[in-house]
C-alpha cells in the first residue's frame, strides 16, 4: 500500500485495489459518518492482534486520508492498541499528504 501511494496512487484507490480481504471500502463508506469509537470497538476490534488491528488501521487511514493530524488524534482516542495502529495509519496518511501537497509538514498539529 505504502509503495503504491508513494508512487502516486491516491490512498483510497490503493486501499480499494491493494488491501484485499483486509479492508472493505463498501463497509468503510457506510461507517465513516459514525463515531470512531463505535466503528473501532463495535465493528472492528481495538486489540493488538494483526487480524484485528490491521483492518482498524486501514479504516482510520481511509476516513482521515486528507488530514494527518486528525488521523493520529482519532487513532489515539479510540484506545486499545493505538501504537501499532498508529504506525500504519501514520505511514499511510503521511504518504498521502506528501502525494497531495508535495510535502509533509509536522507543524499541522493543533497546539492543544
Amino acid at each position: 500500500l505504502l509503495q503504491f501511494i508513494a508512487n502516486g496512487t491516491p490512498l483510497r484507490e490503493a486501499l480499494m485495489t491493494q488491501a484485499g480481504d483486509w479492508f472493505s471500502t463498501r463497509k468503510a463508506s457506510k461507517w465513516e459518518r459514525q463515531d470512531d469509537r463505535v466503528v473501532i470497538g463495535q465493528r472492528l476490534s481495538p486489540a493488538c492482534y494483526i487480524d484485528q488491528s490491521f483492518p482498524a488501521s486501514l479504516y482510520l487511514a481511509w476516513k482521515y486520508h486528507e488530514d494527518f493530524a486528525a488521523a493520529i488524534i482519532a487513532n489515539a482516542k479510540v484506545g486499545g492498541d493505538s501504537c501499532h495502529r498508529g504506525a500504519v495509519v501514520g505511514s499511510l496518511v503521511a504518504a498521502e499528504a506528501k502525494r497531495l501537497t508535495g510535502k509533509f509538514d509536522l507543524t499541522q498539529f493543533p497546539a492543544d
